[in-house]
């Protein structure tokens, strides 16, 4: 929580995964519930999604940042890693596990949009 801030604010993306898996320690703190239990019967059935799993740490608390396991058309219904395109009358939603989600972008953009009329 005490990381310096190394960009002015706006001017380039930084995923903190630290402070999701913090956010998520402290909500099972303090209602003593798994985030993904509390998002089941809130957020998922409402929306149609079911068979999802959240990775725990050894600690006993879902991972925060990483580890959400949904199905693909499912993510459609959660604007995650989603792009939309309605000029192309197209959404493309992916899933990986990546370390450098800018090369995956890099390959959407390069092979997957020119095909689409």
């Amino acid at each position: 929580m005490a990381s310096p801030i190394e960009h002015k604010p706006g001017t380039k993306f930084l995923l903190n995964i630290m402070a999701s898996y913090m956010l998520l320690a402290i909500f099972q703190k303090v209602t003593s519930d798994k985030v993904i239990d509390y998002l089941i019967p809130c957020l998922f059935v409402p929306l149609g999604i079911t068979g999802a799993e959240w990775g725990i740490s050894p600690t006993g608390i879902n991972t925060g940042g990483w580890g959400l396991f949904i199905k693909t058309e499912d993510m459609a219904r959660m604007s995650q890693f989603i792009i939309v395109l309605p000029e192309k009358d197209a959404v493309i939603v992916a899933t990986a596990q990546v370390n450098d989600l800018q090369s995956e972008l890099n390959l959407i953009w390069d092979y997957l949009l020119p095909s689409l009329k």
